[in-house]
């Protein structure tokens, strides 16, 4: 199932509306680390090469990952500078290099996905031969979430929020921020993203309008558990996971 796959695991960011000294990925679901969770299910699938991006308080997340020795095949890169999802990735492709198979892009933050999601994403993927796959899900009020525009069963774009219109804010089918990519596409392509955005960020969901406009086959596979691809950005949604995490077990 996993051959020809990498993965590329993204807990470079802050969290500051975590409000704790502690990264953001470290913070535990069910009394283990997020980035564990993440971790652990694409180990469940057998890909050989995963890659986790880290940054703030990086060394801390890093001495986490290398004193487990489950994660002992691990590569850790750091992105020194925080410059975006897109550069974020971006910082996997010198362990990557010469990579021609697909990458699978997670959030070390999303810890409730599970193998059998990611499977059917990966499947999807490589059965419609497409340069990115996006993994999506339907919510009943999608307000801040980049809406996923289609045309037929083709990803035609990502609308942002703050750039969407009227009817594609009406979209409630929305972006997870997981992904299966080609490497060769991948990486070509984030070079050729530019920061041109208020926060002058290299935005990873530029990726798709990129790839879109030279004519490649985007497709999507919609997740119907929102709560399985929530990510965690403070103590409320900390809380949350850590609830249904438990339902999940009783």
């Amino acid at each position: 199932m996993s051959k020809g796959f990498a993965s590329v695991i993204l807990g470079a960011g802050e969290g500051t509306r975590m409000k704790s000294t502690l990264p953001k990925v470290l913070h535990t679901v069910g009394g283990k680390p997020l980035v564990d969770h993440v971790l652990d299910t694409v180990l469940a699938l057998s890909i050989n090469q995963q890659v986790l991006v880290v940054g703030f308080r990086g060394k801390t997340v890093a001495s986490h990952i290398k004193d487990n020795p489950r994660y002992s095949k691990v590569k850790i890169v750091f992105q020194a500078q925080r410059l975006g999802s897109g550069h974020a990735v971006l910082q996997a492709a010198k362990v990557l290099a010469g990579y021609r198979g697909n990458v699978l892009v997670l959030c070390a933050d999303v810890p409730m996905i599970t193998k059998e999601t990611l499977q059917k994403l990966m499947t999807l993927h490589q059965r419609q031969g497409n340069a990115v796959t996006i993994l999506t899900t339907i919510m009943a009020v999608p307000t801040g979430y980049g809406r996923i525009i289609r045309a037929g069963d083709q990803v035609v774009k990502i609308a942002e929020e703050k750039d969407a219109s009227g009817q594609e804010k009406r979209v409630q089918e929305i972006n997870t921020g997981i992904y299966c990519f080609q490497a060769p596409d991948l990486f070509r392509i984030l070079k050729k993203i530019r920061p041109n955005n208020q926060k002058k960020e290299y935005y990873l969901t530029d990726a798709i309008g990129l790839l879109q406009q030279e004519g490649a086959c985007i497709g999507a596979l919609i997740c119907v558990s929102n709560q399985e691809v929530a990510g965690i950005n403070d103590q409320q949604q900390l809380a949350e996971a850590n609830a249904y995490y438990t339902s999940k077990r009783l």
